[in-house]
């Protein structure tokens, strides 16, 4: 960013000098249109503005919408870039706001006009869209440039892999009496109940991690050595560093981190010839032999 460290250091108590040194400033839009901070964000001339997450101005009954386009529509000098992975998270209809906000030529004048472009009305509330509705957003966001996410992001193949962890003595017996009776209770710390099946299940799941929800809401921590023991070798194995990206659809949530991650090393504990059987199979199956 071109602000100088004073700036910044002085923001909380004189944003004036924020608003009015020159170079990029970096701010959210609920700061920038605070009744502290729009008058002085009023105050300046923009050159270009750059509005990340573009999308949740996709309502144009918000607030948050009318607000900005009103400051645009006072400032027609000013440049504006609309940044978003998902212009339409939920219907075609979401990217008519944002065609409005960059003026675009190619829009309806109204949104049920453009409703009515790409949604098709199957019942008295209910719309579905156009089979030719992904052109016409397309063709009103235009002038655009667009990236698919592989031209984005340089990452190695998914590799899945299942790891088999025995439960604990500790798990065992939980589970079991989960399994059976919908309720089993530590000598240490509490009961853990469920009201039914639904409930059970996750019960069991939590029981099997190692951790589960008591009565009284508080987390029962249960004995999962090697569960924790598996973990740290999948660490171990760890290579070099790579980008982690994760998107939840529709929530606008995106993380992007660094993870050292390799290709999983093969450990071999046995080799069998002859027809014989894994020493741990082997082992499960002696007290129903003795039983």
């Amino acid at each position: 960013m071109g602000i100088g460290a004073q700036c910044l250091e002085d923001f909380p108590t004189q944003p004036e000098g924020f608003w009015s040194s020159e170079g990029v400033l970096v701010a959210s839009m609920a700061q920038a249109r605070s009744a502290r901070h729009a008058p002085l964000v009023q105050a300046q001339q923009w050159d270009l503005v750059i509005v990340d997450e573009a999308a949740v101005y996709r309502n144009p009954q918000t607030q948050r919408f009318k607000i900005f386009r009103k400051w645009m529509d006072s400032n027609p000098e000013t440049r504006l870039w609309l940044m978003t992975g998902t212009p339409t998270p939920n219907d075609p209809t979401d990217a008519w706001a944002l065609a409005k906000l960059v003026n675009s030529p190619y829009c309806t004048k109204t949104f049920t006009a453009f409703r009515d472009q790409v949604m098709m009305k199957i019942g008295q509330w209910k719309f579905v869209p156009r089979p030719e509705s992904a052109e016409i957003v397309k063709h009103i966001l235009q002038p655009a440039v667009r990236f698919t996410r592989d031209e984005c992001f340089d990452l190695p193949e998914t590799i899945i892999q299942t790891r088999q962890v025995d439960l604990t003595a500790e798990q065992k017996r939980h589970f079991t009496q989960m399994l059976r009776h919908f309720v089993t209770e530590s000598e240490r710390e509490g009961t853990i109940t469920a009201v039914n099946e639904a409930v059970k299940l996750q019960k069991l799941v939590q029981i099997a991690c190692g951790v589960a929800y008591g009565d009284d809401g508080q987390n029962i921590e249960l004995d999962c050595s090697p569960r924790v023991q598996l973990v740290r070798e999948v660490i171990e194995e760890a290579g070099e560093k790579v980008i982690v990206f994760k998107k939840r659809r529709r929530k606008h949530y995106r993380r992007k981190n660094g993870h050292r991650q390799d290709l999983m090393t093969v450990k071999i504990t046995e080799i069998l010839t002859g027809g014989k059987e894994p020493a741990t199979a082997a082992k499960a199956a002696e007290p129903a032999a003795s039983a």
